[in-house]
């Protein structure tokens, strides 16, 4: 497995980032979680819900004091909607911190408590994680803006005439795909696949996906038994495609999932196809 991931790092990256990878590695193997039975979500039956919208308080102590009716009713699996740090604009998949609970569900601790109360009862725990893009509140993009480090891991034009050929997703909602950006950006316009405040990531920077895979490989280590990677066909762009399912997009996933077994064995990874 561990060549596996080091082969396709390499035709992403090259051998000048193999090293990224192999820190990587290094983390994955040293979390040795227990493994999770295999293929446990085929007969899961399986809750989703918005904490927010779920218990009176729509914090994760009010779910915390519905564990025992869901018991009752047979849930063996909780899929929650977006609970990362976000400003909101889409429901949560405007995600401006990927490490971060959102304070207005109870945070991190009030969701540690919720993930032990769900284990001793036998439930697994599976949320949301939005990766294709991020809000433009997040830290990332804010640095981006003024030129840091992060300026190459979102796509920056001058013109709005690269990746003619993908499509608009939100056609009738926003005329481009490519957004004006404020003064002093790196490239006049900033690129995104949903709404203008989403910026798309850049995953051809392999320093951006080593920072996805670090926050991915922490709530592993926490203990959550599965992520739903959402927007998953449009995580890589190329010129000249309509930047959507290209074959790098399954290198990325491959490196994902064999980090995640390696950390956790059979640890729920869904992809959302659009």
């Amino acid at each position: 497995m561990t060549d596996q991931l080091r082969d396709d790092w390499i035709s992403l990256y090259g051998e000048g980032h193999a090293h990224q990878i192999e820190r990587l590695i290094s983390r994955a193997e040293a979390m040795g979680g227990p493994a999770l039975p295999p293929a446990w979500w085929q007969h899961a039956v399986v809750y989703s819900l918005y904490v927010e919208g779920f218990a009176d308080d729509g914090t994760f102590d009010g779910l915390r004091s519905r564990l025992d009716h869901l018991v009752d009713l047979g849930v063996d699996t909780l899929w929650l909607l977006p609970i990362l740090e976000s400003p909101m604009r889409d429901d949560g998949f405007d995600v401006s911190d990927h490490t971060l609970v959102r304070g207005d569900l109870g945070g991190g601790e009030a969701f540690q408590r919720f993930l032990l109360d769900a284990h001793d009862r036998g439930m697994r725990v599976v949320f949301d994680f939005a990766l294709n893009h991020t809000s433009d509140e997040h830290p990332w993009f804010k640095e981006a803006l003024t030129g840091g480090a992060s300026a190459k891991w979102f796509h920056w034009s001058d013109t709005g005439d690269e990746f003619a050929d993908a499509r608009l997703l939100f056609k009738g909602m926003v005329e481009s795909n490519w957004e004006q950006a404020p003064d002093g950006a790196p490239g006049e316009f900033f690129f995104h696949r949903f709404y203008p405040f989403q910026p798309d990531l850049d995953y051809s920077n392999p320093d951006l996906f080593a920072a996805i895979l670090r926050s991915i490989l922490g709530w592993v280590e926490r203990g959550v038994d599965g992520l739903r990677l959402d927007a998953i066909p449009f995580l890589w762009k190329e010129d000249g495609t309509d930047c959507e399912n290209l074959p790098e997009v399954h290198t990325l996933l491959r490196i994902i999932r064999g980090l995640v077994e390696l950390s956790r064995p059979n640890t729920l990874l869904l992809a959302e196809a659009c």
